[in-house]
């Protein structure tokens, strides 16, 4: 015979013991606040991680005050920390990502190196007014560049907006690299990353979570005609996945 309790052991078998919420700022305070009630009460170990410049949807935090309100509301005490260190980017493109984000929150704050030294970088480029053919035949300029300035070919990310467009790209590409032998492979919403020494092409909703040596963006000016809230988000969130 069940006992009177058993849904509440239940719900107890649900608790974790720690809960880490990745990409935080992407949820609204009220989903945050719900998170914290998953962990287990004795001892409401919660942990979170995010930066408000890579937030990516309209409903997530906008800034730390939100935070105490997720304080109150769900009887926790948060512990804010703060980082600024760029550990992987160049000098120039930590200096372009650091504007960007003064544009974004109108708050100053730049990002620094982990050591002394660091690679100036390349300046970033952009090509207007391109075909679709004349773009993956800039691309597969762009690729061979990089490739024969490092010595060997490193990850790329190529993002484009709407994952109906990622194939075609992708085909055009690898037939514009074939003669190097450059593997382009499109990854689509639930696709495997893939080796290290592909040419990749992903949907720019998958623009988080990744590190690439170079990243492309194609038809970056649709993206803002369609999301032009976001598109500076987008733009900036797909700097800081490159490394130089």
């Amino acid at each position: 015979m069940a006992s009177g309790h058993e849904w509440l052991e239940r719900i107890k078998g649900r608790y974790l013991i720690q809960v880490f919420v990745d990409e935080a700022t992407d949820l609204s305070t009220v989903q945050l606040a719900c998170t914290t009630e998953l962990a287990f009460p004795k001892l409401r170990s919660w942990f979170a991680c995010g930066g408000f410049r890579q937030r990516l949807t309209l409903n997530g935090i906008q800034d730390g005050s939100e935070l105490d309100w997720i304080s109150r509301t769900a009887g926790i005490r948060l512990d804010p920390r703060d980082i600024n260190i760029g550990y992987r980017q160049s000098r120039q493109l930590r200096e372009l990502s650091d504007e960007l984000g003064t544009l974004l929150d109108g708050v100053t704050a730049s990002t620094v190196p982990p050591r002394d030294e660091e690679e100036a970088g390349v300046p970033p480029l952009l090509a207007e007014n391109m075909s679709s053919s004349r773009a993956a035949a800039w691309l597969a300029q762009r690729i061979r560049e990089v490739e024969l300035a490092i010595g060997s070919l490193p990850a790329i990310a190529i993002f484009v907006d709407g994952d109906g467009r990622v194939a075609p790209l992708a085909q055009a590409l690898e037939s514009a690299l074939a003669p190097w032998n450059i593997v382009v492979k499109g990854r689509m919403q639930d696709s495997s990353v893939g080796d290290a020494r592909e040419v990749r092409v992903f949907d720019v909703n998958n623009v988080k979570g990744m590190e690439f040596e170079a990243v492309f963006f194609i038809g970056i000016d649709d993206l803002a005609d369609r999301v032009p809230e976001l598109f500076a988000r987008f733009l900036y969130v797909g700097l800081t996945r490159a490394a130089a």
